[in-house]
């Protein structure tokens, strides 16, 4: 396994799992020391957010070259709120649109809807946990930190009784859930980070 960490010339050798442990808590102290994070890891070019670590381990034989990509904590935490501020607006803009079908009779169009809402569901879901950990302690970020705090909390209630009723193919019930009680948390969360988001940007946490 060839390891290249951000735009780097050297390659680094591992050769078997111990070398692989030993290079993994040494690189991760030495980013954290850095107040850096590793952002994203592509694994013979597939991009890899989270779980990367188990993959590495379990699929070593099969790995060829692993690409380590960090970002600064700050930096990180624009980008956050950026994206928020990019997904909410067009998510909303589509919401009665994209729940429509789930109160009609075309299975077809039912399973695309659900198939898209689901996906932006876990997207909003782990970017928000995302947020939490990146906000925390930060006491000028302080009322972001809260706002995702109270938004995950509320969120996961909602997605959970959501996931109750597309187990039972409760369609409609799925749809109201997402428009009375989904819509407007992201509603205030789209305002909330948009209003961060001047802040994050005015602090040059964009560098």
């Amino acid at each position: 396994m060839l390891i290249v960490v951000d735009k780097a010339l050297n390659k680094i050798e591992i050769n078997n799992v111990e070398e692989l442990n030993i290079f993994w808590v040494r690189f991760t102290k030495e980013i954290y020391m850095n107040n850096s994070l590793i952002y994203c890891i592509h694994i013979d070019g597939l991009a890899y957010y989270s779980n990367y670590e188990q993959i590495l381990i379990d699929q070593f034989e099969q790995i060829v070259e692993v690409k380590i990509s960090t970002i600064t904590h700050q930096k990180a935490i624009f980008n956050t709120v950026e994206e928020f501020n990019s997904y909410l607006p067009r998510l909303l803009a589509n919401a009665n649109e994209l729940v429509q079908p789930l109160y009609g009779d075309d299975n077809e169009q039912i399973h695309n809807s659900i198939s898209t809402m689901v996906t932006s569901i876990q997207w909003i879901g782990q970017a928000s946990e995302f947020a939490q950990y990146l906000t925390k302690d930060i006491p000028e970020l302080e009322k972001l930190h809260e706002t995702f705090n109270q938004f995950v909390g509320h969120f996961m209630t909602s997605v959970d009784a959501m996931s109750n009723e597309l187990e039972f193919n409760n369609f409609v019930a799925f749809g109201d859930i997402f428009i009375y009680e989904l819509l407007p948390l992201l509603e205030q969360l789209e305002q909330d980070t948009k209003e961060v988001g001047e802040l994050v940007e005015y602090k040059g946490y964009q560098q």
